[in-house]
């Protein structure tokens, strides 16, 4: 039978102290199951935070195939948000199976007439003087965002000493022959170059994100060998241009 927990202790009795009848048994423990939960929910949620703060902005990040440890951003993104998911189901059940333990943080009785009210009073106003400086954009709040902003503009200068600079979201989200236009390349041309280099076309409708994900490649190398062809395409229009023109140029000299 369950050994019941008083709202509030007898002096002398910390809160943890208490120990239902299940916890001394050999049977599956969800109040330790909910801390330790709860605790490597976190641990993922503050890894993918930290990654996901320094990551590129998401058309660099697609362009260049950005990633740490394997995972790119789009899939950090996810981890971070299931983590959260997690979180949130094990902090519930935390709740759940401490309720009465957490009760005692704040009940009052004689003995204790302003138990951790002071502690309750400063935890809430300080997660709404954090929650009211981010939203208004005051400092020291704001450097949060303008460290944030400044590690992003470093990425998107790397990407534009570049030579492909990175496009914008549509361009990488568009599908392959669209892709071409705005490369300025045939879809013939851009799929022969693609096959030649290894990477082979089997659906149009893919955008170039999902084409460079489905052969390991980033955007901007396909981009590279899309112009290439474009520009070997260019010369070869020109070179029987240029050769006539010279042509015609000897012949005049001939003649005086």
């Amino acid at each position: 039978m369950k050994q019941e927990l008083p709202l509030c202790p007898k002096a002398g009795v910390a809160p943890g102290d208490e120990i239902t009848h299940y916890t001394r048994g050999h049977r599956f423990n969800w109040r330790g199951f909910a801390s330790l939960g709860s605790g490597f929910a976190f641990l993922v949620m503050v890894v993918s935070g930290v990654v996901l703060y320094v990551a590129p902005r998401g058309r660099v990040a697609n362009w260049t195939e950005w990633s740490v440890l394997g995972l790119d951003k789009e899939q950090w993104s996810d981890l971070h948000m299931a983590a959260a998911v997690l979180f949130l189901a094990v902090v519930v059940l935390h709740i759940i199976f401490n309720w009465r333990v957490l009760v005692n943080y704040v009940c009052s009785r004689p003995a204790r007439p302003r138990a951790r009210l002071r502690e309750l009073a400063a935890a809430g106003i300080l997660t709404v003087m954090v929650a009211a400086g981010t939203i208004s954009e005051l400092p020291p709040f704001s450097a949060v965002e303008k460290v944030n902003t400044t590690i992003k503009d470093y990425w998107e200068k790397r990407t534009a000493d570049r030579v492909t600079r990175a496009p914008s979201t549509w361009v990488q989200e568009a599908n392959l022959p669209s892709f071409a236009a705005w490369a300025g390349v045939s879809f013939a041309d851009m799929m022969s170059a693609f096959e030649e280099a290894g990477y082979p076309v089997k659906d149009p409708t893919m955008s170039i994100n999902e084409f460079a994900r489905h052969h390991g490649v980033s955007s901007e190398i396909l981009f590279a060998l899309a112009r290439s062809r474009a520009t070997h395409t260019a010369d070869q229009i020109q070179a029987p241009e240029r050769s006539r023109g010279g042509g015609g140029g000897g012949r005049q000299l001939s003649d005086q």
